[in-house]
Order: C-alpha cells, then sequence, then structure tokens
C-alpha cells in the first residue's frame, strides 16, 4: 500500500512538473494576449486619452514584450499591432487597397515592426551575452575550485613530508630516541617503553602487549595504553581472534583492511629465537594515519621492539647464575626489587596492576616451595626474595583477584598473603 502511495505520488509530481514546464513554454504568449487585449480595451473604450495626449499604447505594448521577451514576443506583438491598425481601419470603412498604401498607416506600421526587431534583438544579444557570461563564470569557478583542490593536496603532501623529515614523531632524531628508550636490559622495562614508543609513533592511545605461551592457548596482558577509556582482557583466548593466530603462526604483521569488528588495527609478532614470544595489537588509529607509510612504520617500530626484547631475554639467560638462587626460579632480593620497581613504573604510567603475595615456608624448604609454585606461575609472574621473605609477583592481577590466587595456592598446600604497599615497599 505505501509503495503504491509512493508510486502515485511520484506519478503526480512527475505530472505536476511537466504542467508547470509547459505553462513556463506558454507563459509568454499568455502575457502577450493578456496585454495586447488590455491594450485594445483601453485605446477603444478611452479614445479620448488615446488620441488626446500622444500615446500609443502599442508602441508602449511592443516595447514591453520586447524588453521581457525579445524577439520572441515583441515580432509577433509588431505584427499584432500592426493587424489591428488595419482592421480598425477596415471596421471603419475603409478600403483595403487604400489602406496599405496609405503612407500614415504604412509608417506607422513600420514604427511598430522596427520597435519589435530592435528591441527584441538588444534584449536578445544582452540575454545571450549574459548566458555566456555566467557560463564563463561558471568554468571560471570550476577552474579555481580545481586548482584549490590540487593546492590543498600538494599543501598536505608537503606538510607530511615536512613532519616527516622535521619534526620529532618519525624523523631520524626520533628513531634514533627510539632505540635509546629500548636499550633496557629489563625485559618488563622494554616492554613498557615499547608501548610509550608506539604511542608516540603511531600517535594512538589504544596499544597492547600479549605475552605468548607456545603451551597454552591463553595470551596474557604484558602492558597497554594508560587511556582510561581503553580496556582489554588480561587473558586472551587465541582461538577466538584468528587474526592475532595468524600472526603468532606467522609471524607477519596484519593489517584490518576489511576493518573486522573486534579486531585489532594493525598486530605484529615479537621474534625470539624463532618463536613468537609476544604480539603487539594497535586497537584505534586515526583515520589518516591507516596508510601504507604507517604500516611500515608499524613493522619497524615492531622490528626494533622484537630486537630489544630478544636481547634483553639473552641478557637474562645469560646472567641466569646471578640473577636467581642456586639451579631455582626464586630471583636474587636486588634483582627482584627491580623487576618490582619496574612493575611500579608500567602501573603509574600504563595501569598495569600487579600483586605481591608473602608466601609461608614454615617446615618445609624454600627450594621445594619454589618448584611446586613454579607449576603454578605464568610467563609474566615472578618469585624472588624481599626482606628475607619469599615473595610472588603477580602480573596483570588486581587486588580485587588476590582472594582467588591465594585460594587457588591454598589447594596446592602453600599458604600465602597480600602484602600491602607499606611492606612491599619499606
Amino acid at each position: 500500500m505505501d509503495d503504491c502511495g509512493r508510486i502515485g505520488a511520484c506519478n503526480r509530481k512527475k505530472v505536476t512538473t511537466k504542467g508547470w514546464r509547459w505553462l513556463r513554454k506558454l507563459r509568454g504568449y499568455i502575457e502577450n494576449a493578456l496585454l495586447f487585449s488590455a491594450v485594445i480595451f483601453v485605446s477603444t473604450s478611452d479614445a479620448a486619452l488615446y488620441s488626446s495626449n500622444g500615446i500609443d499604447l502599442f508602441t508602449l505594448y511592443i516595447l514591453l514584450m520586447g524588453l521581457f521577451h525579445g524577439t520572441k514576443q515583441s515580432f509577433p506583438a509588431a505584427l499584432a499591432a500592426t493587424a489591428f491598425v488595419f482592421f480598425e481601419n477596415v471596421n471603419a470603412g475603409r478600403f483595403w487597397g487604400s489602406i496599405i498604401t496609405d503612407p500614415d498607416i504604412l509608417f506607422k506600421a513600420s514604427i511598430y515592426l522596427f520597435i519589435g526587431l530592435v528591441i527584441g534583438f538588444i534584449r536578445d544579444k544582452y540575454k545571450r551575452e549574459l548566458k555566456e557570461q555566467r557560463t564563463e563564470l561558471k568554468l571560471e569557478q570550476q577552474k579555481y575550485e580545481f586548482l584549490m583542490n590540487v593546492y590543498n593536496d600538494t599543501r598536505n603532501v608537503k606538510d607530511t613530508l615536512q613532519k616527516q623529515v622535521l619534526t620529532s614523531r618519525d624523523s631520524l632524531g626520533r628513531l634514533h630516541t627510539i632505540l635509546g628508550e629500548l636499550e633496557s636490559l629489563e625485559p618488563d622495562r622494554v616492554v613498557m617503553m615499547a608501548v610509550n614508543v608506539m604511542e608516540d609513533l603511531l600517535d594512538t592511545k589504544q596499544l597492547s602487549i600479549y605475552a605468548v605461551n607456545n603451551d597454552s592457548d591463553y595470551l596474557r596482558l604484558m602492558a597497554k595504553s594508560s587511556d582510561r577509556e581503553f580496556d582489554v582482557p588480561r587473558s586472551l583466548n587465541i582461538n577466538s581472534s584468528p587474526e592475532i593466530a595468524e600472526v603468532i603462526r606467522t609471524g607477519a604483521i596484519y593489517a584490518n583492511k576489511d576493518l573486522i569488528p573486534n579486531a585489532p588495527m594493525l598486530a605484529a609478532a615479537v621474534i625470539h629465537e624463532g618463536q613468537t614470544s609476544a604480539v603487539i595489537c594497535v586497537h584505534d588509529l586515526p583515520f589518516g594515519h591507516f596508510t601504507l607509510y604507517h604500516e611500515n612504520l608499524f613493522r619497524i617500530a615492531s622490528d626494533l621492539v622484537s630486537r630489544s626484547l630478544s636481547r634483553s631475554f639473552k641478557y637474562v639467560a645469560a646472567t641466569r647464575s646471578e640473577r636467581y638462587i642456586d639451579d631455582t626460579s626464586i630471583m636474587q632480593e636486588h634483582v627482584f626489587k627491580e623487576v618490582i620497581e619496574s612493575k611500579r613504573a608500567a602501573k603509574s604510567r600504563n595501569q598495569t596492576d600487579f600483586i605481591l603475595l608473602a608466601v609461608q615456608i614454615g617446615n618445609r624448604r624454600m627450594e621445594d616451595i619454589a618448584a611446586s609454585l613454579s607449576n603454578t606461575l605464568r610467563s609474566t609472574d615472578y618469585i624472588g626474595l624481599l626482606d628475607g621473605e619469599l615473595t610472588m609477583l603477580l602480573s596483570s592481577t588486581g587486588k580485587g583477584d588476590a582472594e582467588l590466587a591465594i585460594d587457588r595456592l591454598e589447594k596446592s598446600g602453600i599458604i600465602a598473603r597480600l602484602l600491602q604497599e607499606e611492606e612491599a615497599y619499606a
């Protein structure tokens, strides 16, 4: 019913438009006929005014038609006025042969035709020249708009190139600064600085780095942007994110060119010894930065982060005897405090939570407890000595999850308590 109504309305609209188009075409003829009728009425009903004052209404009538409509109406108006003069004389009883030879009548007819043609020609010429001027003006405006578009495009390209060469975001000086920020030999500090570097380089506030566990389908959040409106899960199942799974499998850069919902805009793998150890995800980008240039920039920055992390992992492996107690996974106190300081800095800058759990040893050997704890630790967690007390550091874990972690340890026969900040930083 609605479609029929709309079709009927469309048909009525077409008929109305067509009617108005015909009315516009006939408007000149209608006005000509009405004005001619008015002139005849006035000239026949008020002969005294017409003759005594010497006003020739037909001349005024022809002038008006010529001024408003040009030759198209002025010439027919002149013919109509001439015909009326002949008809008026015939109606007065004169013989038509004498009328066409009468100099006065012929002169008046010539004046009518001359005025009609001249005024109509001048009006048509003015209208034609005005149309040509408007056409030329429109062409000039189009040329101006085209040149302005070319100028704006050129200016944008120039500004982009100038920004790339001179500014501090992605110039050679900025790349040098990036290398300096990623020189740390502590993996946690490298990850924290990698977030800051990527944010500054890509002009985004929504970036995350996940640790990859090759023995599990879950990725663990290592660091993320500090934007309060940005939130990502602490654990990510790769089965629910085939794009990230493909990055982990192939090590290739992923760009979300199809704008798939809930998928990162850019993703890159952090490679260590031929295996993916972490994934860098950019969840949001300015529209103007979703280009091949910024994709290559992300690729280069990700490669720098990979090399820095790989170097820090090698350093940790090379200094294991100095960092850990004997052959256990327990960190020396000074090393463990450095890790805590890195986590504190990451929490301050990137809002990445962590908690410390003090483990009660009792009558058990510390090495035995450490071995039991190692089976429950994630790749981003640590065990170390803090003021002579065995302590666990759980990354990406808030105080609200502390009870769950403590209950899980109790099921394994390990008693732990949450360390308050005053105790941890004393």
